[in-house]
């Protein structure tokens, strides 16, 4: 029987993924009614999310950097943008030997399904906690823990680094709960910053706070007036286009971060509008470049993968491969898997990534 090659299309999210897992086994901290039921909406987008939840992707064990992320998607406190700006960064991550913990925190458009503040921040706290609980299992120094959030999801990270002293009297139910919730550092994605400004973000406001939230409230979650010197270094970026979330939210949280001398990285582009995930348009397409040398001079990833290096990868997953060739637009084959070598034909048009994959992951890379 005559095995022909499949050119295989990206993926976004990866197979090592075990799943949705409770952030709470138990009560959900500061949960006051009964859950909703969960909806995924026609564009792939959660609300309604009563149950936090998350999602661990974890690179191949010989290619881990010992660090970690936990993703924060964006959508107003309203949605969870759980593909482009969830799972799609967890693959990006682990394309750099860097763990990746997707967070489903609670949103609803819905002012009677108690999902409003604290108990985003709740989820998240509990987040990294649950993350330094689980950083020899996982591979990960439980000093090497960052946040990332996109839209509003950058704003419940500015929180997450931020208000990490602050306490809540719905905390305190396990052993978890007693670990530090601080970041060591933060990724900000055209962020929601402040609520109570004019260049601030209303709808963010009206879902996380409700209808006529009390000034001081306001003002507590307003993160840029929050950064201190204990405040984790951060990377931002943002487009000047952006009409949904004006970029003098960056602006302004970079100059608190100088301001109180925390190591601060600040892009600004001239194009590409809102909510573009790892694909901006324009000059801001080149962002994940920039963060790409971020934290590999931070010493928080291993590199990243490059079309003239084949082997920067080794060690990934078949679907990390895939997806990561993809997006670099590199035609690519798989020649042999598992033992089993597919027929191939000269294509004279372009060079391609030729794999080899053995139980799942990449152990050989040619060009050509």
């Amino acid at each position: 029987m005559k095995h022909y090659l499949i050119l295989l299309t990206a993926m976004s999210s990866l197979s090592g993924a075990a799943g949705w897992l409770p952030l709470w086994p138990g009560k959900i901290a500061g949960a006051t009614t009964p859950p909703v039921a969960e909806v995924t909406t026609p564009e792939g987008f959660l609300t309604d999310t009563a149950v936090p939840a998350y999602e661990i992707y974890l690179p191949p064990a010989e290619n881990r950097s010992g660090a970690a992320v936990v993703i924060f998607p964006g959508g107003g406190y309203t949605i969870l943008a759980i593909g482009h700006e969830g799972r799609d960064y967890a693959a990006w991550l682990n394309e750099r030997g860097i763990a990746a913990i997707v967070v489903k925190y609670r949103v609803s458009g819905n002012d009677g399904a108690g999902m409003q503040f604290p108990a985003p921040l709740l989820d998240a706290r509990r987040a990294i906690r649950t993350t330094r609980a689980n950083a020899a299992a996982w591979a990960i120094d439980p000093q090497k823990i960052g946040v990332m959030g996109s839209s509003a999801g950058g704003h419940l990270a500015s929180m997450a680094a931020t208000l990490s002293e602050e306490i809540f009297n719905e905390e305190g139910g396990d052993e978890i709960d007693k670990l530090a919730c601080r970041p060591d550092f933060q990724i900000l994605v055209y962020p929601v910053i402040a609520l109570d400004q004019p260049w601030g973000h209303g709808g963010s406001k009206r879902r996380l706070l409700g209808e006529t939230p009390a000034p001081e409230l306001v003002t507590r979650l307003a993160t840029h007036l929050r950064v201190d010197g204990k405040t984790p270094p951060a990377f931002l970026v943002h487009s000047a286009d952006d009409l949904g979330v004006p970029m003098r939210n960056s602006a302004a949280y970079a100059a608190a971060c100088a301001e109180h001398r925390v190591p601060v990285v600040c892009h600004i582009y001239g194009e590409g509008g809102h909510g573009y995930g790892l694909k901006g348009g324009g000059d801001s397409s080149h962002w994940p470049q920039l963060l790409d040398q971020w934290l590999s001079e931070k010493k928080f990833s291993r590199g990243g993968v490059k079309a003239d290096q084949p082997d920067s990868f080794l060690g990934l997953t078949e679907e990390a491969a895939m997806a990561a060739a993809t997006r670099l637009g590199v035609p690519k084959r798989i020649v042999e898997k598992d033992g089993e070598k597919f027929k191939v034909t000269k294509d004279y048009r372009a060079e391609r990534l030729n794999f080899k994959i053995e139980k799942g992951l990449v152990t050989r890379v040619t060009l050509g």
